[in-house]
């Protein structure tokens, strides 16, 4: 089990870090090292990315490399976090919009 491997302590992190109320690494390739961890999917076109905890710039190093590997040309995720710093820091660009609302 890929929780086991990964510090409780960096996951109550994620989380309160993320907003997000749980982790699932179900079908996902995960990695763990002295960086974080890095949780994603190699899609048709992209490498995906879920989880991302730790040193960003190594994990957006290694999610490049993964890339290549595969042939890809595409990392994508999502944040809750503001997606500026990423496009400056790591020179993504906006794609897209999530939008959410309560139905009651």
């Amino acid at each position: 089990m890929v929780e086991k491997a990964i510090p409780k302590e960096w996951i109550e992190d994620y989380l309160r870090k993320s907003g997000d109320a749980d982790v699932d690494f179900t079908g996902l390739e995960v990695e763990v090292n002295e960086n974080g961890f890095m949780a994603y999917a190699l899609l048709d076109d992209a490498v995906e990315l879920y989880y991302v905890y730790g040193n960003g710039r190594y994990w957006d190093r290694r999610a490049e490399e993964i890339a290549r590997r595969n042939g890809l040309r595409k990392i994508r995720f999502a944040t809750s976090r503001n997606p500026f710093s990423f496009i400056r820091k790591y020179k993504y660009r906006l794609i897209g919009f999530i939008l959410e609302k309560e139905v009651s």
